[in-house]
């Protein structure tokens, strides 16, 4: 097993996507979400359900945000959340740089508490558990 995942369990992506419409709004660009999902572990999971349901009520207060958002892209960067939209306002932005935050102190694979670290160059949030089955892997 990989404990750098690059790409969120199918099942965990449906559920979120099932959960909030925005994340099905069906776009016809070539966005890396439309194309490729959710590109980051699935200890980010529960992460990301607080902060779309947190936008979702954000949608649900003022249509035209609600008709010009969409995603674009999710992902892991530089062992960060990365979480790119179509349009937004102030709250919402807030709101999607707190969960980019948080997520340098929440383990991309299992969800526990972890560090934002480097290891052999390579940029890293994980626990120490997980972090000892990465190096591991990779001896």
């Amino acid at each position: 097993m990989q404990y750098t995942q690059n790409q969120m369990n199918k099942k965990l992506e449906d559920k979120l996507k099932n959960k909030y419409k925005f994340l099905k709004r069906k776009i016809k660009a070539p966005y890396s979400y439309v194309l490729f999902g959710i590109e980051c572990g699935d200890g980010w999971y529960k992460l990301l359900d607080g902060l779309c349901g947190k936008i979702e009520k954000e949608l649900s207060k003022d249509g035209k945000l609600a008709k010009k958002f969409y995603v674009t892209q999710i992902k892991e960067k530089f062992a960060g959340l990365r979480f790119y939209t179509s349009y937004g306002n102030d709250k919402v932005f807030d709101l999607i740089n707190e969960a980019e935050n948080d997520s340098f102190n929440i383990c991309e694979n299992c969800g526990k508490p972890a560090k934002h670290q480097t290891v052999k160059g390579w940029m890293l949030t994980l626990c120490k558990a997980c972090l000892e089955k990465h190096k591991q892997e990779r001896k």
